[in-house]
């Protein structure tokens, strides 16, 4: 097993629309669809309430929201999907600014929620499982192979009080706990 570097991508300034809608905003309210922009460009639109908070056309390879996970009122993470990769957008002020986590290939299995400070998004490409922690974390697209059985990563990035680990169960025969 080997951990692949990534950075921490503020998107604030590219994905801040102006809004009509005054401080503080709530999560419940983002809305999101995968929109056609052409004969083969393919895209989403992002929405708070009904104004356009981002949006995004790819020629040929297309991009799109595959997955969300509303956390509570000011924390959301939405998986963005193209033919290369995946990517999660989280927001912890109700959609207002937002923060990007590379997290592997494109093909999305689960979201994972510790706490409202920790998310884990687990991706996979054949045989192999991309781990990326999203919040207080120093995980950043750990690749594991699927093989049958109970694996340990360490996560020594969390800052979590009442656990030492979390569980995150792929199938009946592979488990992975996480080690904080």
């Amino acid at each position: 097993m080997f951990i692949l570097s990534c950075e921490k991508n503020k998107i604030d300034n590219e994905y801040k629309l102006e809004n009509p809608y005054e401080l503080p905003w709530n999560t419940k309210f983002i809305s999101f669809k995968d929109s056609t922009c052409g004969n083969h460009a393919y895209g989403y639109k992002l929405y708070y309430k009904d104004s356009l908070l981002s949006e995004k056309c790819d020629d040929f390879r297309g991009i799109c929201i595959c997955d969300s996970l509303l956390v509570n009122d000011s924390i959301l993470h939405l998986l963005l999907e193209d033919r290369n990769h995946s990517f999660v957008w989280t927001t912890i002020n109700g959609g207002y600014t937002w923060e990007e986590y590379n997290a592997g290939p494109p093909e999305f299995l689960k979201f994972h929620f510790v706490n409202t400070m920790l998310t884990y998004c687990v991706t996979f490409n054949q045989n192999d499982l991309y781990f990326t922690g999203i919040g207080e974390s120093d995980l950043s697209v750990y690749k594991a192979n699927l093989i049958n059985g109970t694996h340990y990563i360490r996560d020594l990035g969390t800052n979590i009080n009442d656990f030492d680990s979390t569980l995150i169960k792929i199938n009946d025969s592979v488990k992975y706990i996480i080690l904080f």
